[in-house]
Protein backbone atom coordinates (compact mmCIF):
# COMPACT_ATOMS: atom_id res chain seq x y z
CA UNK A 1 0.00 0.00 0.00
CA UNK A 2 1.17 3.11 -1.01
CA UNK A 3 1.67 6.75 0.83
CA UNK A 4 -1.71 7.86 -0.80
CA UNK A 5 -3.37 5.07 -0.08
CA UNK A 6 -3.03 5.25 3.66
CA UNK A 7 -3.63 8.78 3.83
CA UNK A 8 -7.01 8.20 2.50
CA UNK A 9 -7.81 5.24 5.18
CA UNK A 10 -6.38 6.90 7.72
CA UNK A 11 -8.58 10.25 6.86
CA UNK A 12 -11.88 7.76 6.08
CA UNK A 13 -10.97 6.05 9.94
CA UNK A 14 -10.84 9.84 11.51
CA UNK A 15 -14.48 10.53 9.88
CA UNK A 16 -16.42 7.68 11.06
CA UNK A 17 -14.58 8.02 14.15
CA UNK A 18 -15.74 11.59 14.83
CA UNK A 19 -19.21 10.45 14.23
CA UNK A 20 -18.97 7.70 16.67
CA UNK A 21 -17.97 10.11 18.79
CA UNK A 22 -20.70 12.27 18.50
CA UNK A 23 -23.60 9.46 18.69
CA UNK A 24 -22.04 8.54 21.90
CA UNK A 25 -21.78 11.76 23.24
CA UNK A 26 -26.04 12.11 22.35
CA UNK A 27 -26.84 9.04 23.81
CA UNK A 28 -24.57 9.26 27.32
CA UNK A 29 -26.24 13.72 27.63
CA UNK A 30 -29.27 13.68 25.72
CA UNK A 31 -30.73 16.56 27.53
CA UNK A 32 -27.62 18.78 27.25
CA UNK A 33 -27.23 17.95 23.65
CA UNK A 34 -29.82 19.58 21.38
CA UNK A 35 -30.57 17.62 17.85
CA UNK A 36 -30.72 19.78 14.61
CA UNK A 37 -33.59 21.92 14.45
CA UNK A 38 -33.65 25.56 16.07
CA UNK A 39 -37.74 26.30 16.65
CA UNK A 40 -39.26 28.21 19.36
CA UNK A 41 -39.64 26.29 22.21
CA UNK A 42 -41.65 27.85 25.95
CA UNK A 43 -41.14 31.39 24.56
CA UNK A 44 -37.44 31.65 23.66
CA UNK A 45 -35.69 29.69 20.62
CA UNK A 46 -33.39 26.82 21.63
CA UNK A 47 -32.44 22.87 20.01
CA UNK A 48 -35.13 20.42 21.30
CA UNK A 49 -36.37 17.42 20.97
CA UNK A 50 -38.78 14.53 22.29
CA UNK A 51 -36.32 13.85 24.77
CA UNK A 52 -35.64 16.61 25.67
CA UNK A 53 -39.69 16.93 27.24
CA UNK A 54 -39.24 13.48 29.02
CA UNK A 55 -36.07 14.56 30.61
CA UNK A 56 -38.13 17.61 31.61
CA UNK A 57 -40.87 15.69 32.81
CA UNK A 58 -38.51 13.57 35.26
CA UNK A 59 -37.08 16.20 36.44
CA UNK A 60 -40.60 18.38 37.42
CA UNK A 61 -41.44 14.79 38.83
CA UNK A 62 -38.38 14.45 40.98
CA UNK A 63 -39.21 18.43 42.04
CA UNK A 64 -42.58 17.06 42.93
CA UNK A 65 -41.67 14.13 44.97
CA UNK A 66 -38.93 16.38 46.90
CA UNK A 67 -41.65 19.20 47.29
CA UNK A 68 -43.98 17.07 48.57
CA UNK A 69 -41.50 15.53 50.93
CA UNK A 70 -40.52 19.02 52.04
CA UNK A 71 -44.08 19.86 52.79
CA UNK A 72 -44.71 17.28 54.76
CA UNK A 73 -42.13 18.07 57.26
CA UNK A 74 -42.51 21.85 57.35
CA UNK A 75 -46.46 20.55 57.78
CA UNK A 76 -45.50 18.46 60.92
CA UNK A 77 -43.60 21.36 61.78
CA UNK A 78 -46.36 23.28 61.52
CA UNK A 79 -48.50 21.15 63.91
CA UNK A 80 -45.74 20.52 66.31
CA UNK A 81 -45.49 24.39 66.30
CA UNK A 82 -49.69 24.77 66.66
CA UNK A 83 -49.55 21.89 69.59
CA UNK A 84 -47.39 23.93 71.44
CA UNK A 85 -49.19 26.99 70.93
CA UNK A 86 -52.35 25.65 72.22
CA UNK A 87 -50.81 23.76 74.39
CA UNK A 88 -49.35 27.04 76.08
CA UNK A 89 -53.02 28.75 75.61
CA UNK A 90 -55.01 25.89 78.11
CA UNK A 91 -51.45 26.08 80.44
CA UNK A 92 -52.37 30.10 80.60
CA UNK A 93 -56.36 29.76 80.82
CA UNK A 94 -55.64 27.04 83.59
CA UNK A 95 -53.33 29.57 85.57
CA UNK A 96 -56.14 32.53 84.70
CA UNK A 97 -58.55 30.77 86.31
CA UNK A 98 -56.83 29.61 89.33
CA UNK A 99 -55.16 33.37 89.95
CA UNK A 100 -59.17 34.13 89.51
CA UNK A 101 -60.46 32.26 91.75
CA UNK A 102 -57.13 33.05 94.30
CA UNK A 103 -58.05 36.45 93.69
CA UNK A 104 -61.64 36.07 94.82
CA UNK A 105 -60.74 33.69 97.69
CA UNK A 106 -58.34 37.00 98.81
CA UNK A 107 -60.75 39.72 98.55
CA UNK A 108 -63.56 37.69 100.76
CA UNK A 109 -60.81 36.60 103.12
CA UNK A 110 -59.91 40.30 103.67
CA UNK A 111 -64.00 41.43 103.51
CA UNK A 112 -64.51 39.26 105.89
CA UNK A 113 -61.98 40.96 108.28
CA UNK A 114 -63.28 43.25 107.84
CA UNK A 115 -66.69 42.68 107.94
CA UNK A 116 -68.21 44.03 111.31
CA UNK A 117 -71.20 42.63 112.38
CA UNK A 118 -74.50 44.58 113.09
CA UNK A 119 -74.89 43.91 116.68
CA UNK A 120 -71.08 44.77 117.13
CA UNK A 121 -71.08 48.12 115.18
CA UNK A 122 -74.38 49.07 117.14
CA UNK A 123 -72.83 48.63 120.21
CA UNK A 124 -69.15 50.34 119.16
CA UNK A 125 -71.44 53.25 118.08
CA UNK A 126 -73.70 53.22 121.39
CA UNK A 127 -69.96 53.32 123.70
CA UNK A 128 -68.75 56.41 121.62
CA UNK A 129 -71.89 58.02 121.31
CA UNK A 130 -72.04 57.55 125.57
CA UNK A 131 -68.62 58.47 126.06
CA UNK A 132 -69.54 61.79 124.39
CA UNK A 133 -72.60 62.20 126.26
CA UNK A 134 -70.83 61.22 129.34
CA UNK A 135 -67.45 63.14 129.44
CA UNK A 136 -68.64 66.24 126.77
CA UNK A 137 -72.59 67.16 126.97
CA UNK A 138 -71.50 70.40 125.63
CA UNK A 139 -70.79 68.55 122.16
CA UNK A 140 -74.14 67.39 121.94
CA UNK A 141 -76.34 70.69 122.74
CA UNK A 142 -78.12 70.10 119.55
CA UNK A 143 -78.79 66.46 120.22
CA UNK A 144 -80.56 67.39 123.25
CA UNK A 145 -82.36 69.98 122.51
CA UNK A 146 -84.27 68.18 120.16
CA UNK A 147 -84.52 65.19 121.99
CA UNK A 148 -82.29 62.61 120.53
CA UNK A 149 -80.17 62.17 123.23
CA UNK A 150 -82.79 61.69 125.40
CA UNK A 151 -83.82 58.69 123.51
CA UNK A 152 -80.35 57.22 123.14
CA UNK A 153 -80.68 56.73 126.76
CA UNK A 154 -83.77 55.89 126.97
CA UNK A 155 -83.59 52.92 124.75
CA UNK A 156 -80.19 51.84 126.71
CA UNK A 157 -82.34 51.98 129.90
CA UNK A 158 -84.97 49.95 128.33
CA UNK A 159 -82.30 47.32 127.70
CA UNK A 160 -81.73 46.63 131.27
CA UNK A 161 -83.67 45.10 134.16
CA UNK A 162 -85.43 48.26 134.27
CA UNK A 163 -88.00 47.46 130.91
CA UNK A 164 -88.99 43.98 132.83
CA UNK A 165 -88.90 44.62 136.28
CA UNK A 166 -92.53 44.31 137.53
CA UNK A 167 -94.93 47.05 137.58
CA UNK A 168 -93.65 49.18 140.45
CA UNK A 169 -90.15 49.60 139.91
CA UNK A 170 -89.73 51.72 142.99
CA UNK A 171 -88.89 48.92 145.23
CA UNK A 172 -85.03 48.36 143.82
CA UNK A 173 -84.35 52.28 144.32
CA UNK A 174 -83.38 53.72 147.69
CA UNK A 175 -85.94 56.47 148.88
CA UNK A 176 -82.79 59.12 148.36
CA UNK A 177 -82.36 58.00 144.77
CA UNK A 178 -86.24 58.04 143.47
CA UNK A 179 -86.01 61.27 145.44
CA UNK A 180 -83.10 62.95 143.46
CA UNK A 181 -85.25 61.38 140.11
CA UNK A 182 -88.24 63.16 140.88
CA UNK A 183 -89.48 65.35 138.31
CA UNK A 184 -90.97 68.43 138.40
CA UNK A 185 -94.96 68.59 136.99
CA UNK A 186 -93.81 71.74 134.89
CA UNK A 187 -90.86 69.40 133.42
CA UNK A 188 -93.47 66.88 132.66
CA UNK A 189 -95.63 68.90 131.39
CA UNK A 190 -93.05 70.45 128.73
CA UNK A 191 -91.92 66.61 128.04
CA UNK A 192 -93.80 65.81 124.35
CA UNK A 193 -94.00 62.17 123.48
CA UNK A 194 -94.42 60.27 120.28
CA UNK A 195 -96.02 57.15 119.08
CA UNK A 196 -94.38 55.95 115.65
CA UNK A 197 -96.17 53.50 113.42
CA UNK A 198 -94.66 53.37 110.06
CA UNK A 199 -95.01 56.63 108.25
CA UNK A 200 -97.54 58.06 110.98
CA UNK A 201 -97.47 59.20 114.85
CA UNK A 202 -99.43 60.28 117.52
CA UNK A 203 -97.45 63.42 119.18
CA UNK A 204 -98.59 64.43 122.16
CA UNK A 205 -97.54 66.00 126.48
CA UNK A 206 -96.47 63.52 128.50
CA UNK A 207 -98.95 64.54 131.40
CA UNK A 208 -102.05 64.59 128.70
CA UNK A 209 -101.23 61.92 126.25
CA UNK A 210 -103.97 63.16 123.62
CA UNK A 211 -102.74 64.08 120.44
CA UNK A 212 -103.48 66.93 118.02
CA UNK A 213 -103.60 69.22 121.04
CA UNK A 214 -103.93 72.72 119.39
CA UNK A 215 -102.43 74.71 122.68
CA UNK A 216 -99.58 76.13 120.59
CA UNK A 217 -99.36 77.56 116.68
CA UNK A 218 -95.78 78.51 115.13
CA UNK A 219 -95.30 81.96 114.50
CA UNK A 220 -96.24 82.75 111.11
CA UNK A 221 -99.54 80.63 111.38
CA UNK A 222 -100.32 82.79 114.05
CA UNK A 223 -100.66 85.73 111.56
CA UNK A 224 -104.29 87.20 111.59
CA UNK A 225 -104.36 85.90 107.92
CA UNK A 226 -104.56 82.57 108.99
CA UNK A 227 -107.16 82.72 111.49
CA UNK A 228 -110.36 81.77 110.01
CA UNK A 229 -108.16 78.14 108.72
CA UNK A 230 -106.96 77.80 112.49
CA UNK A 231 -110.64 78.04 114.04
CA UNK A 232 -111.93 75.88 111.49
CA UNK A 233 -109.30 73.34 112.24
CA UNK A 234 -109.78 73.51 115.85
CA UNK A 235 -113.56 72.84 114.96
CA UNK A 236 -113.01 69.71 113.15
CA UNK A 237 -110.84 68.53 115.68
CA UNK A 238 -113.01 68.80 117.91
CA UNK A 239 -115.78 66.93 116.35
CA UNK A 240 -113.77 64.03 116.22
CA UNK A 241 -112.53 64.02 120.08
CA UNK A 242 -116.96 64.45 120.15
CA UNK A 243 -116.99 61.34 118.04
CA UNK A 244 -114.39 59.71 120.13
CA UNK A 245 -116.20 60.18 123.46
CA UNK A 246 -119.18 58.63 121.86
CA UNK A 247 -117.04 55.11 121.13
CA UNK A 248 -116.16 55.76 117.49
CA UNK A 249 -114.74 58.09 115.07
CA UNK A 250 -116.58 58.59 111.65
CA UNK A 251 -114.97 58.75 108.32
CA UNK A 252 -116.85 61.88 107.71
CA UNK A 253 -115.07 63.72 110.95
CA UNK A 254 -111.89 62.08 109.71
CA UNK A 255 -112.18 63.58 106.25
CA UNK A 256 -113.51 67.14 107.01
CA UNK A 257 -110.24 67.18 109.95
CA UNK A 258 -108.08 66.03 106.48
CA UNK A 259 -109.90 68.65 104.30
CA UNK A 260 -109.24 71.13 106.98
CA UNK A 261 -105.41 70.22 107.62
CA UNK A 262 -105.10 70.31 103.79
CA UNK A 263 -106.70 74.18 103.23
CA UNK A 264 -104.55 75.56 106.21
CA UNK A 265 -101.51 73.83 104.11
CA UNK A 266 -102.31 74.96 101.10
CA UNK A 267 -103.09 78.53 102.11
CA UNK A 268 -100.04 78.81 104.21
CA UNK A 269 -97.56 77.05 101.05
CA UNK A 270 -99.11 79.85 98.45
CA UNK A 271 -98.38 82.49 100.86
CA UNK A 272 -95.04 81.63 101.56
CA UNK A 273 -93.37 80.06 98.46
CA UNK A 274 -89.70 79.35 97.97
CA UNK A 275 -89.28 82.62 96.28
CA UNK A 276 -90.38 84.61 99.26
CA UNK A 277 -88.75 83.18 102.13
CA UNK A 278 -85.38 83.41 100.41
CA UNK A 279 -86.25 87.11 99.93
CA UNK A 280 -87.30 87.81 103.32
CA UNK A 281 -84.02 86.34 104.54
CA UNK A 282 -82.42 83.40 107.04
CA UNK A 283 -85.23 84.23 109.80
CA UNK A 284 -88.26 84.32 107.49
CA UNK A 285 -87.09 80.92 106.14
CA UNK A 286 -86.14 79.57 109.55
CA UNK A 287 -89.95 80.11 110.81
CA UNK A 288 -91.51 78.68 107.75
CA UNK A 289 -89.26 75.34 108.05
CA UNK A 290 -91.05 75.63 111.80
CA UNK A 291 -94.46 76.00 110.24
CA UNK A 292 -94.34 73.32 107.65
CA UNK A 293 -92.52 70.79 110.31
CA UNK A 294 -95.39 71.71 112.47
CA UNK A 295 -98.16 71.16 109.67
CA UNK A 296 -96.67 68.08 108.45
CA UNK A 297 -96.62 66.58 112.40
CA UNK A 298 -100.36 67.44 112.13
CA UNK A 299 -100.79 65.10 108.60
CA UNK A 300 -98.97 62.35 110.03
CA UNK A 301 -101.51 62.35 113.06
CA UNK A 302 -104.15 62.52 111.01
CA UNK A 303 -102.77 59.52 109.08
CA UNK A 304 -102.50 57.51 111.98
CA UNK A 305 -106.21 58.47 113.30
CA UNK A 306 -107.31 57.53 109.43
CA UNK A 307 -105.38 53.82 109.44
CA UNK A 308 -106.73 52.96 112.99
CA UNK A 309 -110.28 54.84 113.68
CA UNK A 310 -109.50 54.00 117.09
CA UNK A 311 -111.02 56.60 119.64
CA UNK A 312 -108.97 55.06 122.60
CA UNK A 313 -106.55 57.84 121.06
CA UNK A 314 -108.01 60.86 123.17
CA UNK A 315 -108.78 58.75 125.81
CA UNK A 316 -105.71 60.06 127.39
CA UNK A 317 -104.60 55.81 127.82
CA UNK A 318 -101.15 57.42 126.74
CA UNK A 319 -100.85 59.68 129.69
CA UNK A 320 -98.24 59.45 131.79
CA UNK A 321 -99.96 61.15 135.09
CA UNK A 322 -99.16 58.98 138.26
CA UNK A 323 -99.30 59.36 142.06
CA UNK A 324 -97.10 61.84 143.74
CA UNK A 325 -94.73 58.99 144.79
CA UNK A 326 -94.61 57.68 141.27
CA UNK A 327 -93.72 61.20 139.24
CA UNK A 328 -89.76 60.18 139.27
CA UNK A 329 -87.94 59.61 135.90
CA UNK A 330 -87.51 55.35 136.52
CA UNK A 331 -91.29 55.34 136.08
CA UNK A 332 -91.07 57.55 133.32
CA UNK A 333 -89.00 55.57 131.17
CA UNK A 334 -90.49 51.94 132.05
CA UNK A 335 -93.91 53.68 130.83
CA UNK A 336 -92.17 54.85 127.58
CA UNK A 337 -90.17 51.52 127.25
CA UNK A 338 -93.51 49.43 127.72
CA UNK A 339 -96.05 52.00 125.59
CA UNK A 340 -93.33 52.09 122.20
CA UNK A 341 -93.09 56.07 122.82
CA UNK A 342 -90.09 58.50 122.37
CA UNK A 343 -89.13 61.89 123.32
CA UNK A 344 -90.72 64.49 120.19
CA UNK A 345 -88.88 67.51 119.58
CA UNK A 346 -89.91 70.20 122.07
CA UNK A 347 -91.83 73.38 121.12
CA UNK A 348 -89.70 76.58 121.03
CA UNK A 349 -89.09 78.13 124.35
CA UNK A 350 -89.72 74.76 126.25
CA UNK A 351 -86.12 73.43 125.79
CA UNK A 352 -84.43 73.71 129.41
CA UNK A 353 -86.95 70.82 130.28
CA UNK A 354 -85.49 68.72 127.77
CA UNK A 355 -81.87 69.66 129.55
CA UNK A 356 -82.87 68.85 133.07
CA UNK A 357 -84.66 65.29 132.22
CA UNK A 358 -81.18 64.77 130.21
CA UNK A 359 -78.97 65.63 132.78
CA UNK A 360 -81.43 62.93 135.31
CA UNK A 361 -81.27 60.07 132.26
CA UNK A 362 -77.36 60.27 132.41
CA UNK A 363 -76.77 60.19 136.06
CA UNK A 364 -79.66 57.49 135.98
CA UNK A 365 -77.80 55.38 133.21
CA UNK A 366 -74.48 55.41 135.27
CA UNK A 367 -75.86 53.32 137.43
CA UNK A 368 -76.43 50.76 134.68
CA UNK A 369 -73.49 51.38 132.74
CA UNK A 370 -71.75 48.43 133.93
CA UNK A 371 -74.33 46.09 133.17
CA UNK A 372 -75.39 47.35 129.80
CA UNK A 373 -73.71 44.93 126.99
CA UNK A 374 -74.91 46.96 124.10
CA UNK A 375 -72.52 49.27 124.25
CA UNK A 376 -69.30 47.48 125.44
CA UNK A 377 -66.82 47.17 122.27
CA UNK A 378 -66.26 43.49 120.97
CA UNK A 379 -62.83 44.58 120.32
CA UNK A 380 -61.90 46.21 123.40
CA UNK A 381 -63.06 43.35 125.38
CA UNK A 382 -61.09 40.81 123.51
CA UNK A 383 -58.28 42.76 124.06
Amino acid sequence: MNRRTKFVCIFLCGILCREDFANAQRVVVPSIQYPRGYRRYHGHYGWHSPGTALSARVHAQADVIRSTGKAAVDFAAARRIRADAVRAELKNSVERTWSYWQRREIIETELAKRKIDVAARRKRISGRTWEKLKLHPDLSRIQIANGAALNFLMYRLSATALAWDPADPTDQFDSAVLEYLRMDPDVLHKLRLQQTAGTSSFVFRADEGVPLKMDWWPYLLRRDEFAALRENFVAKRQAVIDDAADGEITVASLEALELASVDLSTKFRERYNRFRRLAEGVASYREAKDAENFLRSMDLEIARLQRTGDATAFDQSLRFAPDESERHLPALVAFMARNGLKFAPPQPGEESAYFTTFQLLRDFYLAYEDDDEGIKDPKAEKA
